[in-house]
């Protein structure tokens, strides 16, 4: 008898029975359907996020990766210790340049004579006169050092030193 009261609830409601259920599995159909959207989204990005990870897990990828910075800041610090060394090898190159060129000599056609400075970083370096005449040609050297010679200079080599240090 305790049975009959659940058929008679069946053959009664049977139809409003069926479109709850109908209704309910729908819902559930298109939940499933979001979720499965949602899965494949959060799937891609882990993919891209595991791009290039040897491993197949968050905290491997986290492991690796701070590995790889600690390369990557590592090599950073010798690329700069080398930029340093190089900065210094450069202050002592020439780095500034000043010619002026002239008629030493009033029987030559042009200004074949030139006065030459070459300095680097601290104006040290040295001034290259070449004084050219018809029968011959004469080339010497001065030294500078913080911007000034010991020798005395000419007109023209203290113009090319000027023109160096500007």
């Amino acid at each position: 008898m305790q049975n009959n009261w659940a058929i008679e609830i069946v053959k009664e409601y049977g139809d409003q029975i069926m479109i709850y259920l109908i209704i309910a599995v729908t819902v559930a159909f298109v939940l499933l359907l979001l979720l499965a959207v949602s899965a494949a989204r959060i799937n891609g990005r882990f993919k891209r996020l595991m791009r290039g990870a040897k491993s197949d897990n968050i905290e491997g990828m986290i492991i690796e990766y701070t590995g790889k910075i600690e390369e990557i800041e590592e090599e950073n610090k010798e690329m700069l210790r080398n930029m340093e060394s190089m900065g210094k090898q450069l202050k002592g190159c020439f780095q500034k340049f000043g010619i002026v060129r002239y008629n030493a000599f009033q029987d030559t056609g042009s200004d074949l004579s030139f006065s030459l400075a070459l300095l680097d970083y601290g104006n040290n370096g040295v001034v290259i006169s070449s004084i050219y005449g018809r029968s011959e040609s004469i080339t010497y050297a001065k030294p500078i050092h913080g911007g000034k010679s010991s020798y005395a200079l000419s007109k023209e080599e203290k113009e090319a030193l000027d023109k160096a240090m500007k």
